[in-house]
């Protein structure tokens, strides 16, 4: 599962310059010749629009045999990219953190042993955006029961930006482990600005 939790700023507003306009921007040209060269204009204002988080992972460790657990206690799974929209206007940039909760049996009667609970995102491709904006992701991190910064959009990623893929790491403490299926979340938040000291 994941859990969303959006940024919403106010949304920035969009000044077009029309070509009907009584005052021009631009001289008309005149000539006695068969060509001409006309002029185009547009303006974006607005420094403190929208910008969401539009996509994150979830992770799927599939279903294992309770007795490999003798062999190995680490459990691996892929998941997609982060996406996010932002039309804030600003060259803040913006960064993403992550927390894993405790996985559960249904009625949180029994509760899987975990030890670790590793993410990692990869870089996103740098030639998704004509102005050099990029997401960059970090090493694999541990995320279980604590806030961690796992993407950072830099201060060019203006627009639709992705991470590259994502993936991660689940390590169990013990072998204490009943036979049922175990469910957790993890809680995505995107921040906007540059990355805090304490992240």
């Amino acid at each position: 599962m994941k859990n969303f939790k959006k940024l919403n700023l106010a949304v920035a507003t969009l000044a077009v310059a029309s070509a009907m306009a009584p005052v021009s921007a631009f001289a008309a040209d005149t000539n006695n010749s068969k060509e001409m060269t006309g002029h185009s204009s547009i303006e974006f204002t607005g420094t403190d629009g929208d910008i969401t988080l539009q996509q994150a992972p979830d992770f799927e460790f599939k279903s294992h045999d309770l007795a490999g657990l003798k062999n190995t206690k680490e459990f691996t799974a892929d998941g997609s990219t982060f996406k996010v929209l932002n039309l804030s206007g600003n060259d803040k940039g913006y960064y993403i953190t992550a927390q894993a909760s405790d996985l559960k049996t249904e009625g949180d009667a029994y509760t899987l042993p975990t030890d670790q609970f590793f993410l990692q995102a990869t870089n996103g491709d740098e030639s998704q955006s004509s102005i050099k904006g990029n997401m960059t992701g970090f090493d694999a991190l541990d995320i279980f029961n604590k806030k961690q910064t796992v993407a950072v959009g830099n201060k060019d990623a203006n627009g639709t930006i992705e991470s590259g893929k994502t993936n991660a790491k689940l390590t169990l403490k013990n072998d204490n482990v009943k036979a049922l299926a175990y469910k957790g979340t993890i809680d995505y938040t995107l921040n906007n600005g540059p990355v805090s000291s304490d992240k």
